[in-house]
């Protein structure tokens, strides 16, 4: 494969990166379907543009799913720790160090991909220091992408206050639009998402005009950086009682049977929002389909911090099989989040001071 061609592709994937186009992406794909996988792997730069190349050329009919992309990150762990703990480049060491990540995360395994997540920060640092010099964005390729996909980790570890730690840094060093801004937006989605569920309304609002700063909802990546924004949208109107925006914002989101990462919150999501408007069959529905397409079992699911858990739970309420919920919860030491819907039962049971003992738990 000939030098000139593939830096070419280097540079046109290192510039619109998440904006490449469906057209763009087809050349690219074309280009490194001929490349040699040493000449790919090389450069992470490569590496992203085989990957979305591949997606939009030849999987862009799949819509959200994100299935694909995920995956070809997982074959590549092993290459990509290695080149973080050896490359002196900064730009390298954070595009290797976020395939490393993801490929990890993607694995199934969360802690794993926190710890090297840790790793990559390090040797960001250690890349810097061997520089002399401060960190300086506007020479970062990709700056926030490393915060960002850290704060993802611990999103769906459950560990949501250092995650918005991660995001509140990926946003504050994030870059300009059109083309250096996703990973920065994409944390601003998920800050707005969280606050959401945590019901600080308030602060999820002031998120939400953060990324309303950007405008590119149609490009083939919105539903990959902008997710988080569908989900705080549809739980902010559900507590507003508006089933034509919650709605709105809930087709946006898509399914929780996608292949995406964040599909326990597009679940937890499309659950409350139907149980909000008193259709509670529908959300037991809706919650279950979205478990059994990712072979996930809800009755002791620890998924993001017992999220789809909490979820199940407040439909068996909604459904009047209080019972069934003390079964579920009667042994072991069930997650904090799931202590609200616990003491619900407790209370419509009668039990006050059962509730009592619960809630004083729950507070603590």
């Amino acid at each position: 494969m000939g030098t000139a061609g593939l830096e070419s592709i280097a540079a046109l994937i290192r510039r619109a990166w998440f904006g490449l186009t469906p057209h763009e992406a087809v050349a690219v794909h074309e280009v490194l379907a001929r490349a040699t996988d040493a000449e790919v792997l090389a450069d992470p730069s490569l590496i992203y543009g085989r990957i979305i190349g591949h997606y939009l050329a030849v999987r862009a009919d799949l819509g959200g799913d994100q299935h694909g992309p995920l995956m070809a990150s997982a074959g590549l762990v092993e290459y990509c720790l290695n080149a973080v703990t050896t490359s002196h480049d900064i730009d390298e060491v954070i595009g290797y160090g976020t395939i490393l990540i993801v490929g990890t995360r993607i694995r199934g395994d969360l802690a794993e991909a926190d710890r090297l997540g840790e790793l990559v920060q390090r040797r960001v640092r250690e890349v810097q220091d061997r520089a002399a010099r401060l960190p300086d964005q506007d020479e970062v390729l990709r700056p926030g992408q490393l915060e960002m996909q850290r704060g993802l980790t611990l999103t769906l570890m459950g560990d949501l206050g250092a995650a918005m730690r991660c995001y509140d840094q990926a946003w504050s060093s994030r870059g300009e639009s059109p083309y250096r801004h996703f990973a920065g937006a994409n944390a601003a989605a998920n800050a707005a998402m969280l606050a959401a569920f945590e019901g600080h309304y308030e602060l999820a609002e002031t998120w939400l005009a953060r990324v309303g700063e950007y405008r590119d909802r149609v490009l083939w990546s919105s539903h990959l950086t902008y997710l988080g924004e569908y989900l705080a949208r549809a739980l902010l109107a559900a507590d507003r009682l508006d089933p034509e925006a919650a709605s709105a914002a809930c087709r946006d989101a898509g399914d929780g049977s996608q292949a995406v990462e964040l599909w326990p919150f597009v679940a937890a999501a499309g659950c409350a929002v139907d149980l909000a408007f008193a259709d509670p069959f529908r959300a037991y529905e809706r919650l279950r389909s979205a478990a059994f397409a990712h072979g996930h079992e809800l009755a002791h699911s620890t998924a993001a911090g017992g999220l789809l858990q909490r979820a199940y739970l407040d439909c068996l309420i909604a459904m009047g099989d209080g019972a069934r919920v003390l079964q579920l919860v009667g042994q072991g030491d069930p997650p904090p989040r799931t202590l609200v819907p616990i003491v619900r039962v407790h209370l419509l049971s009668g039990s006050n001071e059962v509730a009592a003992r619960v809630a004083i738990r729950a507070v603590r």
